[in-house]
């Protein structure tokens, strides 16, 4: 057939001739004829037809981006994303041609058993073992082609690609050229790829999604061999564990580490995974229970499902329970992962509980994500709800309140000091939910929660509403006074040196950073000040100290500042901490002059007419969230206020009209 391929020659003479002029549209179809051709003649023919080295050279350039104009060789060529995909799968058939159609000897082997073979030692036959047990003398009569070097400098430069598709393409490729060379060139191609996983930074992501691929298909194939299974291990882990931020292509990675779990769960024995079985769970239970997007979540459960179905579900401890757990329908909520998954993953116990707890605290409590947030603090009510802290300890109860009110008072991250606020409101309100909370702590009552009364006073002092994300910090410290007011805390009267002298550094080991309390100190100036601070049975006559300033003032001062917010988030959490703390509160005002200028604060701005509508409007909600006893001093003038400003007067606004 010299004819034939004298006639085949000059048509892939004739595309890559035409592949310089013609449109992106007509050179994607020359790319997929050459591709269709090197994929179904055999290895002797293309050698025959001597082409190979002329359609590399004119894909490499498209893969590189370089024009096709002699003037200007180093021009940027206008190629699109499918030329570059094509491209890389005819450089990697290229290369696959250049090698003899066999598979790798010294691949990684499972031993397999099959059915119908007898029990006697003497009959029993292994189909295959370890790597290498079929090894001939290969390497040295290989010869290496000179142009596949090229090729695979390529493929692994691709791997590098901004574009996810051309990634995949050249993870395909790199294990089908590594799957026909010998094992000491086949090993430095596995060597270059886990080469690839360096530092994880922005800059390097698209490397790590190309590298994580690679690594997976490799793994599949068996071309990964048992002495690389620990440095790819330590990759995994850092894959999945990549942060959440505000780019696609974290998830990218974290998906791509998920998917060389399962190539390992397939292709090695489950004696060399069992070792690597607690840091990899822990970090797969990591994205089940608190991943944001759902493409983490199930990923993450379909490789555990794997790795303990392959491990055996009676050989890893509360494996089925775990995969019962991370079902797909369940994951495809987040909120159901959060306060469902989460603490019953976490009722597992070590190592998972304070794995996961922490995680929730230094992590997802200042993430990005204002929802992510809010559901981490709910899913620590929830937690604390269903008795799953201890009280002393590093993850104890004591220890992540005090924790979170040092937190919450971050000097520079507003999103941290929302997140610590939210959780400590949720932590507080497990206890108004589930009264029996104190009973199952022992040597707690409400009394070791005071210290949490303090913290939206020194909040305000420390001007930390003002600034970006101050609206952020509002909402969290109206949910505290919430949660403050439902539990229904003395509020003592304190000095004007009480907050700095409950809140105080300290200059033990403990104080993290200066100005910031350490638990000992919180501990020990609460105990003091709630020993000093009067009874409420005793407040209304006994009197205050010269220069007193009752805390319940300032907390009602700090409600009636966020009342005036003009963001309607904030000032519908500031008209519902009103609530709950006037209800709480203002029934033990006996005098009626107090009554009638609390009611006055209110009404006054509607009454003269504020300039600021926010301001009005606030006001006349916040009216309407009053406890009776206040409103019934007077309650004929609020109703005659409040339908006196709902009515519309030329004093509301002017018209003009035009001459």
């Amino acid at each position: 057939h010299g004819q034939s391929k004298e006639t085949l020659r000059e048509w892939i003479l004739w595309s890559m001739g035409q592949i310089a002029v013609v449109n992106n549209l007509q050179r994607s179809g020359l790319l997929m004829g050459l591709c269709s051709v090197i994929k179904h003649c055999d290895r002797k023919t293309i050698e025959e037809l001597g082409v190979s080295s002329q359609i590399f050279a004119t894909v490499e350039r498209i893969i590189d981006g370089k024009s096709f104009d002699s003037t200007a060789p180093d021009q940027r060529g206008s190629f699109n994303m499918y030329e570059r995909e094509i491209s890389v799968k005819l450089a990697c058939l290229i290369g696959a041609s250049l090698l003899p159609q066999r598979v790798a000897s010294w691949r990684y082997q499972q031993k397999r058993k099959f059915l119908l073979q007898t029990t006697s030692s003497s009959t029993m036959k292994d189909d295959g073992d370890e790597a290498g047990t079929n090894l001939d003398d290969e390497d040295e009569d290989f010869e290496f082609p000179p142009l596949l070097e090229g090729i695979i400098d390529c493929t692994l430069r691709m791997l590098e690609s901004n574009e996810s598709a051309v990634r995949w393409k050249s993870s395909k490729g790199i294990a089908e050229i590594c799957n026909r060379l010998p094992k000491t060139f086949g090993d430095q191609v596995v060597g270059a790829v886990l080469d690839l996983l360096g530092p994880t930074t922005k800059e390097h992501e698209s490397k790590w999604h190309g590298g994580c691929l690679a690594i997976a298909q490799l793994a599949i194939k068996g071309l990964l061999l048992p002495d690389r299974l620990p440095q790819t291990i330590d990759a995994v882990i850092r894959a999945i564990g990549l942060p959440d931020e505000r780019r696609k292509a974290g998830s990218q990675v974290r998906d791509a580490g998920c998917f060389i779990l399962w190539g390992l769960a397939r292709g090695f024995s489950p004696d060399l995974l069992r070792e690597h079985w607690f840091p990899i769970s822990k970090q797969l239970m990591r994205q089940i229970c608190f991943g944001r997007l759902v493409g983490d979540r199930r990923s993450a459960a379909a490789a555990l499902q794997e790795l303990v179905g392959r491990l055996g579900g009676d050989k890893v401890e509360h494996g089925i329970d775990m995969c019962s757990l991370s079902n797909y329908f369940l994951l495809n909520s987040r909120r159901s992962s959060f306060t469902s998954v989460s603490p019953s993953m976490m009722a597992f116990g070590e190592p998972y509980h304070s794995h996961l707890l922490t995680f929730l605290i230094d992590d997802r409590l200042g993430h990005w994500d204002p929802h992510t947030r809010s559901l981490a603090a709910e899913t620590l009510g929830i937690i604390v709800q269903k008795r799953l802290l201890s009280l002393e300890g590093p993850l104890g109860l004591v220890a992540i309140t005090h924790k979170l009110a040092h937190k919450s008072m971050h000097p520079s991250d507003p999103i941290i000091r929302h997140g610590s606020l939210m959780a400590l409101s949720n932590m507080l309100l497990a206890f108004v939910n589930d009264p029996s909370l104190f009973s199952f702590f022992p040597d707690f009552s409400l009394r070791n929660l005071e210290f949490t009364v303090y913290v939206p006073l020194l909040i305000d002092d420390k001007r930390l509403f003002r600034g970006r994300g101050g609206e952020l910090v509002r909402i969290g410290v109206c949910n505290l006074i919430q949660a403050i007011s439902l539990l229904g805390f003395d509020l003592p009267t304190m000095s004007p040196e009480a907050p700095a002298d409950v809140f105080s550094a300290s200059s033990s080991s403990q104080t993290q950073s200066k100005g910031r309390p350490t638990i000992n100190s919180i501990r020990m100036a609460v105990k003091s000040s709630a020993s000093n601070a009067p009874s409420s049975s005793s407040s209304s006559s006994a009197p205050a100290p010269a220069g007193a300033r009752p805390i319940g003032r300032r907390i009602q001062e700090i409600l009636d500042e966020i009342i005036r917010h003009p963001k309607e988030e904030v000032k519908k959490a500031a008209i519902e901490a009103l609530r709950s703390y006037s209800r709480q509160y203002h029934h033990r005002v006996k005098q009626a002059k107090r009554a009638l200028d609390l009611a006055d604060v209110y009404l006054s701005p509607l009454r003269t007419l504020d300039p600021n509508l926010s301001a009005r409007r606030g006001y006349a909600f916040a009216i309407g969230a009053l406890d009776l006893s206040i409103l019934t001093f007077q309650l004929d003038r609020v109703l005659v206020q409040l339908m006196s400003t709902s009515c519309i007067s030329p004093t509301h606004f002017k018209v003009s009209y035009p001459p």
